[in-house]
């Protein structure tokens, strides 16, 4: 059987306002998407690409999203160095925070937040 890398390289998500999201990556992230279709937008965020596509019909409103994001399920996951720093850049960027900065049972110091289409963003560091 051949060799593959076993990581994701892709990630297409569904939103129902690509001019918001469009915001949402340019002035949180400092990201231009490298493709800007008026169905889709495409960014690269390190080896992943991440497609957002436009779909009005099955989108799951930011509320369903935001509690499955309490579970974990369709959380993105960002390791920083200072968690505390970065919330705080975030907020003097427009965003609000979710949960956090708190330290974590198991060892990590978090805090969420959501884009417009109410998936989560969680940043994190090891506290141990």
């Amino acid at each position: 059987m051949a060799e593959w890398a076993k990581r994701i390289g892709a990630l297409n998500l569904m939103v129902d306002d690509l001019a918001a999201m469009k915001r949402f990556y340019r002035d949180t992230f400092d990201l231009a998407p490298l493709d800007d279709e008026p169905d889709t937008l495409i960014y690269r965020l390190g080896d992943l690409y991440l497609a957002l596509r436009l779909d009005r019909a099955h989108q799951p409103s930011p509320t369903d999203q935001a509690a499955l994001a309490g579970i974990g399920v369709g959380q993105f996951a960002l390791a920083v160095e200072n968690v505390d720093e970065m919330a705080a850049e975030l907020q003097k960027r427009g965003v609000t925070l979710l949960s956090g900065p708190a330290d974590l049972a198991w060892g990590i110091r978090t805090a969420t937040f959501a884009d417009p289409a109410g998936y989560v963003w969680e940043i994190s560091q090891d506290t141990d």
